[in-house]
């Protein structure tokens, strides 16, 4: 999935918190009904951000990659 195809909460909630950063990746996933994203971002070589994002734009998870 590309940036462009993602909802606009999912997209506003990576760039609100990582404004610096550019989404490298994206994917949902739905188990009963929920959809849940998980989206790497990165800046520059060497940081890199792996963020679970739930389906109203909150990020549920951030782990540095």
């Amino acid at each position: 999935m590309s940036e462009n195809e993602l909802p606009p909460n999912i997209a506003a909630a990576v760039k609100n918190k990582y404004a610096d950063y550019k989404i490298d990746s994206a994917e949902v996933y739905e188990r009963d009904g929920t959809k849940t994203y998980k989206i790497e971002i990165e800046k520059g070589w060497f940081n890199e951000r792996d963020l679970t994002i739930d389906a109203s734009g909150k990020i549920v998870n951030d782990i540095e990659d």
